[in-house]
C-alpha cells in the first residue's frame, strides 16, 4: 500500500517473553525456505491459505495449526482491530539480509504489512526509502511497501519477525503515527486484561475475505483509498461492506 511516510508505529506494545515462550515451541523442521529462495531467511505459516502450510496468497485465509497452538499469538493478531491476512513468523539469520526491493504486485495495492519483532538485535537494520529504523522486540510497525526497502541483520542474533498482511480499518489507522527513526510514542503492553472477552475470540476464527468477490476493485472508484488529513478517519463503505460479511462467516 502506497503511503505518504515510509514508516508508521502503532500504539501498542507485546510481551516479549510470552511471544519467545509461544514460538519456541515450534521445531526448527516446522520452518520452511523463503518463497523466492533468499539465502538466510526462512518462514513459519500462521495463516495461510485454508491453513495449509504452504505459501500462497488465495482465499479463504484460515489458521494454522501452529497457531491454533498460540494463545498469545491469537491476542496478538486481535489487538490489531482489522481483518487478518497472510501471517507468518519470518526469520532472518545472523549475518543475513532482505534485498533491496520493491512490493509492486497487485495484491499490495491495497494491503499493508505488519512487522512485530519478537527476537531481534540493535544491529538490526530496516531500511525504507531513505528512512532506517530498528524495529524493537514488542513494537508494531507498518510501512511503505512501495518504496524500496530493505532489511540488514548485522548481528550474530537469529532475528524472528511476526508478520501480517492487512487491508486495514480505521481504528487499525488511529493506532499509527508516522515514524522517522524516534522512539516518541507511548507504549501500552497488551495483555489478555486489556481487552473485552468478545475481542479476545481472535476476530471471529480470523478467517479472512475472498477480496475478489467482497471488493472489486476495478469496479470501485478512488475515493474509497484513505485519505490522510485529520477527519479522514472514516472507514470506506467497501471496507465495510467486506468487515460486515467477515462477521456473516463465522459466528462465534
Amino acid at each position: 500500500m502506497k503511503l505518504p511516510f515510509p514508516f508508521y508505529r502503532l500504539k501498542l506494545c507485546f510481551d516479549v517473553e510470552r511471544l519467545v515462550y509461544e514460538i519456541s515451541q515450534f521445531p526448527d523442521s516446522a520452518w520452511r525456505p523463503h518463497p523466492n529462495n533468499i539465502p538466510g531467511n526462512s518462514f513459519l505459516p500462521l495463516v495461510s491459505t485454508r491453513g495449509t502450510l504452504f505459501d500462497d496468497f488465495s482465499p479463504p485465509m484460515e489458521p494454522t495449526k501452529f497457531l491454533e497452538k498460540s494463545p498469545y499469538l491469537q491476542q496478538t493478531l486481535a489487538s490489531l482491530c482489522t481483518l487478518i491476512g497472510r501471517t507468518r513468523l519470518m526469520r532472518l539469520d545472523a549475518r543475513s539480509d532482505v534485498p533491496l526491493h520493491v512490493d509492486n504486485k497487485y495484491y499490495w495495492r491495497n494491503r499493508t504489512r505488519v512487522h512485530i519483532p519478537i527476537i531481534t538485535h540493535p544491529e538490526v537494520k530496516f531500511i525504507c526509502g531513505d528512512t532506517e529504523v530498528h524495529m524493537a522486540a514488542g513494537e508494531a510497525w507498518t510501512f511503505d511497501n512501495r518504496r524500496l526497502h530493505k532489511v540488514k541483520n548485522n548481528s550474530d542474533v537469529t532475528r524472528i519477525h511476526l508478520a501480517i498482511d492487512t487491508w486495514g480499518t480505521s481504528e487499525f489507522w488511529r493506532l499509527a503515527e508516522p515514524n522517522f527513526g524516534q522512539s516518541s510514542i507511548k507504549k501500552k503492553i497488551f495483555d489478555q486484561k486489556d481487552k473485552s472477552e468478545e475481542k479476545l475470540q481472535f476476530l471471529q476464527k480470523i478467517r479472512t475475505s475472498d477480496d475478489r468477490h467482497l471488493f472489486d476493485e476495478t469496479s470501485e472508484p478512488e475515493r474509497f483509498r484513505y485519505r490522510w488529513n485529520d477527519d479522514a478517519f472514516k472507514e470506506p463503505e467497501a471496507y465495510i461492506r467486506i468487515y460486515s460479511n467477515l462477521k456473516k462467516q463465522v459466528s462465534l
